[in-house]
């Protein structure tokens, strides 16, 4: 059996390391730019996704007498899923944009600096401020905080989502069983709770802010990778 072979790790020589550092802040804000540009394009795709999705196969199931109730459930159900599924995926998204739109301020500040003096703690100090100013929960109760920001354009595409998945989930379960108490509650807990889990993501990028916490700093400092060309 051949052996394996083993990586060794050298560390770099500090001599090695331009005396003058450089950085092209201009391109990485642009970088950084467009990451954030995507990420809400994304989300407005994965929305027009499964309305179109929806769109096309409810008149399906409705369209072919063959297709009986227990088909009818299953499909619904499966679409159901992935209206969940894509709910999760767009919760990842603002959490990007959020940690993407505080590089673009932190990049802007860090032009105010000579190369020289530009490191990790730097970075990350100006990272926090950033989160601190942006942090809905510093000056408002969760409650306050919530209703703010529920009316936002952003927000209110998240719901149209919501909403008709949880119509969809409904629907599933009226086909299930014969009380219609039964499909109210379960598709309402499944709406407040998806709710709930996106703010709570969104909250939890500027956590670090009110707990001081380096597990809760690094959540969102680890996806900030436009700010990780610092050396140590």
């Amino acid at each position: 059996m051949k052996e394996k072979k083993i990586f060794k790790y050298l560390e770099p020589k500090s001599s090695s390391l331009k005396i003058n550092k450089s950085y092209d802040f201009v391109k990485l804000y642009e970088l950084s730019i467009n990451e954030l540009t995507l990420q809400q394009s994304k989300r407005d795709q994965i929305i027009i996704f499964y309305l179109t999705l929806v769109s096309f196969l409810t008149p399906f199931a409705y369209s072919i007498e063959m297709f009986n109730d227990v088909f009818r459930m299953v499909l619904f159900g499966g679409l159901s899923l992935i209206g969940f599924l894509l709910s999760i995926i767009i919760i990842r998204y603002k959490v990007y944009k959020e940690v993407y739109w505080a590089c673009c301020q932190t990049i802007t500040q860090l032009m105010n600096y000579e190369n020289n003096s530009i490191n990790k703690n730097l970075i990350q100090n100006i990272f926090y401020k950033v989160l601190m100013k942006k942090d809905p929960l510093r000056k408002n109760s969760t409650f306050k905080a919530v209703r703010k920001g529920f009316f936002s354009a952003e927000i209110l595409i998240f719901e149209i989502h919501e909403i008709l998945n949880s119509a969809i989930f409904f629907w599933v379960l009226t086909l299930l069983c014969n009380h219609i108490i039964y499909p109210i509650i379960f598709s309402t807990v499944l709406f407040v709770g998806v709710n709930y889990l996106y703010f709570k993501m969104f909250f939890k990028v500027f956590k670090s802010t009110r707990t001081n916490y380096d597990e809760d700093f690094n959540f969102a400092f680890s996806k900030a990778w436009f700010l990780h060309f610092y050396v140590d």
